[in-house]
C-alpha cells in the first residue's frame, strides 16, 4: 500500500502546478484528474507526460472524464470522453483508469443495461489495446449516477461481466460509503485496485478516525498493494494537505511496526 494524491485538489491551479505541487508536498505518486486540461490536443497531452517526468512523479491512476447518460442518443459522447481518458492514461503510463458507471440513476433497468453494455463494450476494447485497466468507482449516495452502493455496483459489474467475461476491478472511494462496514464488504466481494481516502465531503481527515485506522490495518493484513489515494476537493489549503499526508504516514508506520 503506497500513498498517492489526486490532482483534483489542484484543478484550479495551472497545469504545471498540478505536477509541481504534489512534488513540493512530498508525493511520489499521483492520480491525474484531467479537469485542469484546457483542451484535448495531442500537444497538450504530451506536455502532461513531460511535466510528469520533469517532476519525477509516477502516475498510479487517472480519473476518467465523463457524465451520466440518460438516453441512448448520448452514449457516443460518453464513449468519446471515455476513450479520450484511456488515451490520457496510456500517455501517462498509468496502469489503471478510474471510471464511473456512465449511466444516470434515472434510467430504468432495461435502459441501464443497454447504456452500460454499449459504452463499456467500446471502452473495454480500447483499454485492452492501450494496456490500461478500467476500475469502477462506487459513487456517492448523493450522485446523479447509478452505482451508489454495493447493490448497484454489483448490478453494473454483472452487466460488464457479460461483456468482458470478467468482473471489473474497483476503485473504492471511502468518502462515498454510508458506513464503514461497506468498505469491508467491497473488499470481500470485489478485486480492489485503488482506494480514495478523505472525509465524507472530500476534506482532510485530521486526526485519522479510529475506524479508518482499523480499515487500513485490515488492508495491510490482506496484503493490499495498490495506491491509497488522497482525494480532496479543489482549493483545500496546501498546509492542510500536508497535515493529512503526515497523519496517514504516521498510521502506516504504526501498522507496519
Amino acid at each position: 500500500m503506497f500513498l498517492s494524491i489526486s490532482t483534483w485538489v489542484f484543478s484550479n491551479y495551472s497545469l504545471e502546478e498540478n505536477f509541481s505541487l504534489p512534488k513540493k508536498l512530498g508525493f511520489k505518486h499521483i492520480e491525474f484528474n484531467p479537469l485542469c486540461v484546457e483542451n484535448e490536443a495531442d500537444e497538450s497531452l504530451h506536455k502532461l507526460r513531460r511535466l510528469l517526468l520533469k517532476n519525477d512523479l509516477v502516475c498510479s491512476s487517472v480519473h476518467s472524464a465523463g457524465f451520466y447518460v440518460k438516453k441512448l442518443s448520448e452514449v457516443e459522447k460518453a464513449v468519446y470522453y471515455g476513450e479520450a481518458s484511456i488515451k490520457l492514461a496510456s500517455i501517462l503510463d498509468s496502469p489503471i483508469l478510474v471510471v464511473h458507471s456512465y449511466v444516470s440513476k434515472e434510467a430504468n433497468k432495461e435502459l441501464r443495461k443497454k447504456i452500460v453494455s454499449f459504452i463499456f463494450s467500446k471502452l473495454y476494447k480500447s483499454s485492452k489495446e492501450a494496456g490500461v485497466e478500467l476500475t469502477l468507482e462506487n459513487l456517492s449516495p448523493r450522485s446523479k449516477g447509478y452505482g451508489r452502493n454495493l447493490k448497484e455496483v454489483t448490478e453494473v459489474s454483472q452487466i460488464l461481466k457479460e461483456i468482458t467475461n470478467k468482473r471489473l476491478s474497483l476503485t473504492l472511494d471511502m468518502s462515498h460509503l454510508s458506513e464503514i462496514n461497506e468498505a469491508y464488504r467491497y473488499i470481500e466481494n470485489f478485486e480492489v485496485k485503488n482506494i480514495h481516502v478523505s472525509s465524507k465531503f472530500h476534506e482532510p481527515l485530521t486526526p485519522i478516525p479510529e475506524e479508518i485506522e482499523s480499515f487500513l490495518r485490515y488492508l495491510s493484513e490482506k496484503r493490499y498493494e495498490g495506491p491509497l489515494t488522497i482525494e480532496l476537493k479543489p482549493n483545500v489549503e496546501l498546509k492542510r494537505i500536508a497535515e493529512f499526508k503526515k497523519e496517514i504516514e504516521k498510521v502506516k508506520r504504526i501498522i507496519n511496526e
